[in-house]
């Protein structure tokens, strides 16, 4: 199955088969739909805190992909989100020439709702914002994709504070301010583990 996200950034989603039930794992119809809304918030955050144009928003092009339509390198059984780049052609000159793949990984992310009592709109728009805030920060070079993995920790640290004050306005909607509180203090909290591909 194959939508269309937020400002027109392409998903590959594999919702549950069948008559509502969800697969093991998988997000279903239903779950879609907060996927889509999540990415409306995080993009939209994102840019006004970075102050990026439409212009310069395209520039970091990215995709998401969700359930079965991640390859098995793309999946994780401890992050709720992975993120994979991938050489692409420049589509313009001076264009970029990766592609970004936010692998979003449905079980993970479901058990950590069910597990944490946390609205799965408001962890979806914590964790599409944090991928999205990695991806500007390497589009702008202030962070390598392939740092040292010694590194790698102090990064994670940073991105939990920018998405933090990104998402800080919004906290008592979308079901955010438990999961602010619950990753306020990330880098230690078991279930939102980092994987860059």
């Amino acid at each position: 199955m194959q939508a269309r996200l937020g400002v027109g950034r392409g998903v590959a989603v594999s919702p549950g088969q069948g008559t509502g039930e969800v697969a093991a794992g998988h997000f279903g119809p239903e779950h879609i739909a907060l996927v889509d809304e999540a990415l409306y918030v995080a993009e939209h955050s994102c840019a006004d805190y970075f102050k990026l144009s439409a212009g310069g928003w395209k520039a970091l092009r990215f995709e998401l992909g969700t359930g079965s339509a991640l390859g098995p390198a793309e999946q994780s059984r401890r992050a709720l989100a992975k993120l994979a780049r991938y050489e692409a052609r420049a589509w313009a000159p001076g264009a970029a020439s990766h592609l970004w793949r936010i692998c979003l990984q449905d079980g993970p992310v479901l058990a950590v709702a069910r597990r944490d009592d946390l609205a799965l709109l408001g962890l979806l728009t914590y964790v599409l914002t944090h991928e999205l805030v990695h991806i500007v920060r390497f589009h702008r070079f202030e962070q390598l994709f392939d740092a040292d993995p010694r590194h790698r920790p102090r990064e994670e640290a940073l991105v939990h504070r920018l998405t933090h004050d990104i998402l800080r306005p919004l906290h008592a909607s979308l079901g955010l301010a438990p999961v602010l509180e619950r990753y306020r203090d990330m880098g230690q909290a078991p279930g939102l583990g980092r994987c860059w591909t």
